[in-house]
Order: structure tokens, then sequence, then C-alpha cells
């Protein structure tokens, strides 16, 4: 998730962020995120919601020994079909976020919903994310499903999607200086 120095830093303030676990260690992951400095630190379903700064999300991405991914949320909407999930993807401002030139993939997930062919709603993402940067900036971003330079998540759970920003790359557990699970 780098940033073009003509963008506002999104990051002035603490903001939500969504760190995902393996189910079982939330409250070790919670303990790990309030040490770093993480704000009101909630435990959920196989990750850990909180507030943080940008300094605290890096730490997250490189200390955490719990964490699989640090998302970072940037929008949230009813989705039950095709339409409505174009649509509420299609009202994000994607350019906020990252540049046309940069490289993105989408990973979807689906949990008791109406929609649950993840691969179709990811391309539903995509075309929405690239459909909206034509609209404002004339060009879109390539798709590089094997080393983006950007990440998003989308996670559908019971009609209702969370879009995030994937600010840590491969799962953390495949990095080099993890050496066992």
């Amino acid at each position: 998730m780098r940033q073009s120095s003509k963008k506002p830093d999104l990051f002035r303030r603490p903001r939500p962020l969504y760190v995902t676990c393996d189910s079982g260690l939330e409250h070790v992951l919670a303990a790990e995120l309030e040490a770093l400095g993480g704000q009101r630190v909630m435990p959920g379903h196989r990750g850990v919601g909180l507030f943080a700064d940008r300094a605290t999300m890096w730490r997250a991405n490189v200390e955490c020994r719990t964490a699989n991914r640090v998302l970072v949320p940037v929008g949230e909407f009813p989705a039950r079909d095709r339409q409505t999930l174009y649509e509420g993807v299609s009202k994000v401002d994607w350019p906020r976020w990252f540049d046309v030139d940069r490289t993105i993939a989408v990973d979807a997930s689906s949990h008791k919903s109406t929609m649950d062919h993840t691969a179709f709603m990811a391309q539903v993402i995509k075309d929405a994310i690239c459909d909206g940067f034509r609209d404002h900036v004339g060009r879109r971003p390539s798709v590089d499903r094997s080393n983006p330079d950007i990440r998003i998540n989308a996670r559908v759970d019971r009609n209702h999607c969370i879009l995030s920003l994937d600010s840590s790359g491969a799962r953390l557990h495949r990095r080099g200086y993890r050496m066992e699970s």
C-alpha cells in the first residue's frame, strides 16, 4: 500500500484495522496488538479488530507472531447479488487509496451468503474497481494475481461485504523469518 505524495495521509489519526489469525489464537493476538500500541482492541472470530496508526500497522505486520494478515477496511455495504456488490465497490474512492499504475489482485470469501462463487465475486469486484478508475482518471489498473502491488480482500458474510486493503502482502507465516507455523 504505497502512497503517492499528492494523496492525503489516511493515517493522520488511528483508523480501524482487522488482523486475522487462526481460530483459537484471537486472545493471544489481541495481547500482542495491545503491546504494540493498538487501541480499542476487540477479539473477534478468527481475528482482532483495533484502531491503530500507520506505525502500529507496520509493527503488527513485522512483530506479531500469531497474525496472518493485517487488513485496512475501506468500504462496507450490503451485497446480496452481483448488482449490489458492484454498486457497493463502485462507491469506494479507489484513487484515494492507490494510484492507477499499481497492479491489483482481489481475494474474495463468502460465508452464509446468497453469493458463494468467490471467483465470480472477485471478478465483479475487480471490474468495479477498474471501471471506477477508468471513469475518474481515464485508465485502469492492471491485474497481477501472483505478485500485485495492492491486494484487495473482500469478505461477504450473511450478504454483508467488508472491503479491505491487505497491508501484509503474502500471508505472514509464509515470510522467511517464520520458519515454523
